[in-house]
C-alpha cells in the first residue's frame, strides 16, 4: 500500500518510518512536508491546496495519505474528500485544532467530526497520547481504538551505564534560569543542553548520564520515546508536585496552563503520568526530594530500572505495532 506521509516535523517523520520499517513495509512509504507552510488553514487555503495536488499530479501512485504534526494538514483532503478514494489515516500528535491561535472555525470543527464517523473504515483517526485523544473526542471526532498508539521507536541493543555522576538537562519548556538556583542549593549536579547551550548529539550521549531531569511541558514529545528507546531514566515531577508548581509558579511552562477548563485532564492523561507507564520514571515530590533520590542511586538501582523501562519498551513496541498491522489491513478491505 503506497503511503504518502505529509508532516512538518522531524519527530513524526522518524516514528512513521519505524512502524513501515518494523512492518516490512519501507518500500511503501514516502514523507513530505505539506506545500503550505502556514499553521493555520481555512477553508479557501484547503481548496487551493487540494487543486495544486490534484493538478500537479503530486498524489498518483499512492493508496493511502497519512498525516501527522500536524492535523490541520488533513484538511484539504478531508474536505475533498468527494474528489478522491484514497484511505485516510490521521495521527493526532498534538491538538487536533492547533494552528487556531484564538480563532473560530466551526466548519473545521464539523468536517473532522462528520468525517470520522461517516467514513469511520475510510478515514483512521489514531493519537499518540491520551490526553490528545481524549481532547478530540470531546469535540466529537470518532477514534479506531480506545487508547492512543504509542511511538514505536528503535530500541537499544544493549542497556547503557552511566560514565557521568551527573544529570542531563535539555532547556526547553521551562527554562533552566527560572530553577537552576534551586538545583544548586540542592547540591544537584548537571550538565545543560538546547537552547542558548551546547547541542547534544543522540541519545547515546544522553545514556553517559545517571538520569534525564525533565519538568514536562506538554502532555508527550517524541523525544521521551526515542530515549526510552535506550533506556535513559526521567526524574520528572511527582503529579501532585507539578500541579504545585503551575499552581504556585507564574514560571512554569505547561502547554495547557492557559486551557483551565482541561488543565487537570491534560496533566492525568499526559503520557508523565498515566498508570501504566508510572514504572518508567522517577518521581520526586519536591526538590529536597530529588536531592535525595540522587544520592541515593547506586549500580544495581540503574541496572533494575533500565532493565524495567527496557522490558516496558519491548512489550509497548510490539502491542502498538499490531494496532498499526491492523489498520493497514482495514485499508486493504475498503
Amino acid at each position: 500500500m503506497k503511503t504518502l506521509h505529509l508532516t512538518s516535523h522531524v519527530g513524526t517523520r522518524k516514528n512513521i518510518e519505524n512502524v513501515f520499517n518494523y512492518l516490512n513495509m519501507g518500500d511503501q512509504l514516502v514523507t513530505e512536508s505539506c506545500v503550505y507552510t502556514g499553521f493555520y488553514i481555512n477553508a479557501q487555503d484547503a481548496d487551493e491546496i487540494w487543486a495544486y495536488y490534484q493538478n500537479e499530479n503530486k498524489l498518483d501512485g499512492y493508496d493511502c495519505l497519512l498525516f501527522t504534526d500536524t492535523t490541520m494538514i488533513a484538511r484539504p483532503f478531508l474536505q475533498n474528500i468527494h474528489q478522491h478514494n484514497f484511505f485516510i489515516i490521521i495521527y493526532v500528535t498534538n491538538r487536533f485544532d492547533w494552528g487556531f491561535f484564538g480563532r473560530e472555525d466551526h466548519d473545521y470543527l464539523k468536517l473532522y467530526s462528520e468525517v470520522s464517523s461517516i467514513y469511520d473504515n475510510r478515514v483512521i483517526f489514531c493519537a499518540d497520547n491520551n490526553y490528545d485523544q481524549y481532547y478530540a473526542k470531546v469535540h466529537n471526532i470518532s477514534f479506531l481504538y480506545e487508547k492512543c498508539i504509542n511511538l514505536t521507536p528503535q530500541l537499544c541493543d544493549k542497556i547503557h551505564l552511566p560514565s557521568k555522576n551527573k544529570f542531563f538537562i535539555y532547556n526547553r519548556g521551562t527554562k533552566i534560569n527560572n530553577y537552576e538556583d534551586i538545583l544548586k542549593t540542592h547540591n544537584i549536579d548537571y550538565d545543560i543542553f538546547g537552547e542558548n547551550y551546547n547541542r547534544y548529539k543522540d541519545s547515546e550521549e544522553i545514556c553517559e548520564y545517571t538520569g534525564f531531569i525533565h519538568l514536562p511541558y506538554q502532555v508527550n514529545i517524541q523525544s521521551l520515546w526515542e530515549n526510552l528507546g535506550y533506556y535513559i531514566i526521567y526524574f520528572i515531577p511527582s503529579k501532585k508536585f507539578i500541579k504545585e508548581l503551575i499552581a504556585a509558579e507564574s514560571w512554569y511552562y505547561w502547554e495547557e496552563k492557559d486551557r483551565p477548563q482541561f488543565l487537570e485532564q491534560s496533566i492525568d492523561f499526559s503520557e508523565w503520568y498515566i498508570d501504566e507507564n508510572t514504572c518508567l520514571f522517577e518521581y520526586f515530590d519536591s526538590w529536597s526530594d530529588l536531592e535525595s533520590k540522587s544520592k541515593k542511586i547506586t549500580h544495581d538501582y540503574l541496572i533494575q530500572k533500565k532493565e524495567t523501562v527496557k522490558k516496558f519498551m519491548m512489550n509497548s513496541n510490539e502491542n502498538n505495532l499490531l494496532k498499526w498491522q491492523n489498520i493497514f489491513s482495514i485499508s486493504k478491505i475498503i
